[in-house]
């Protein structure tokens, strides 16, 4: 959690909202069991990168046309996905969000089963290595647990958990010693259950209208927030200056090693306080697929040359 930030970044399953503030950042370290929280440490910094939320997730569940776009799904498969969206789409209208959760996540799995494991962070990929528990223990009524194994867990290594015990630890140096990095991700998911489906697009209302910075970014090769899903959800947006966004220019961005040959890096469509990055080459993990282009995104949004 943090609070008073000057640039806020909240992870979204589509896209990524960043919020300003003119306040100096501080991070907050929170207990899901506890229900507490307690200050970790504070930093005059402007830029800091937390908090998953997602913004409209049935959005993007319906947006799954994209795979038959990409040679992933005939009209056939495309049908089967549709129906458990549509599933999903029914629990959701009766209010029953966890069971939508469960079907968002059987969705997946139909998709894995026509697509010979597509990888949802990457559609270039398939058969990820570490999706294997995933595959082999597929079946009905498994939606939320296998989604958990297959957003969650397969980023609970044992290198991420000595670096944040390790070099992280050290480099913070105000840890307590009882306290250990220990990968509680599983854990936030499964007590998130009921809010993963819930349409917060309001929110991004309420913040363009106040007038908060709102920056959406979206992977191009990214399946599980996939562009036609976060496009989707953005259009519904009520905020006044969303006719005009939505007719304003869409520039290309070069990262520095592609400004020699014009190897575009992302596009960018702006207008008042709103911005969307599209990043090519990059799938959900825009860092790590295009972290040059990364680096110049967040370059842009906190005003560093």
């Amino acid at each position: 959690m943090i609070i008073g930030v000057e640039f806020l970044f909240c992870f979204t399953l589509c896209g990524t909202v960043c919020l300003a503030s003119p306040k100096p950042l501080i991070v907050w370290r929170e207990s899901f069991e506890r229900g507490t929280q307690s200050p970790l440490y504070s930093i005059y910094t402007r830029l800091y990168c937390a908090n998953k939320q997602y913004v409209n997730m049935l959005q993007c569940t319906h947006a799954h046309t994209i795979i038959m776009v990409q040679s992933l799904l005939n009209e056939e498969g495309l049908a089967k996905v549709e129906r458990v969206a549509n599933m999903t789409q029914e629990a959701l209208n009766q209010g029953n969000y966890a069971q939508a959760t469960a079907l968002w996540g059987e969705a997946e799995g139909v998709i894995e089963s026509l697509t010979d494991n597509v990888d949802f962070y990457n559609i270039l990929l398939h058969n990820v290595p570490d999706e294997g528990s995933v595959k082999s223990g597929r079946g009905p009524g498994r939606g939320l647990e296998l989604a958990a194994m297959r957003h969650v867990m397969r980023l609970q290594q044992e290198s991420l958990s000595q670096l944040m015990n390790g070099p992280i630890r050290q480099k913070l140096g105000d840890i307590p010693t009882n306290v250990t990095w220990g990968g509680q991700a599983n854990d936030v998911f499964v007590k998130q259950t009921v809010d993963f489906m819930k349409d917060v697009v309001s929110t991004v209302d309420e913040l363009l209208m106040k007038g908060v910075t709102v920056v959406v970014y979206t992977g191009q090769l990214d399946l599980i927030v996939d562009t036609m899903g976060t496009l989707a959800w953005i259009e519904r947006l009520k905020w006044s200056g969303l006719p005009d966004f939505m007719t304003a220019s869409r520039d290309p961005l070069y990262p520095p090693s592609g400004m020699p040959t014009n190897d575009t890096g992302a596009f960018l469509q702006t207008h008042e306080n709103f911005s969307v990055f599209w990043i090519m080459k990059a799938g959900h993990m825009v860092p790590a697929d295009a972290g040059e282009m990364a680096l110049e995104m967040v370059k842009m949004i906190i005003g560093v040359d």
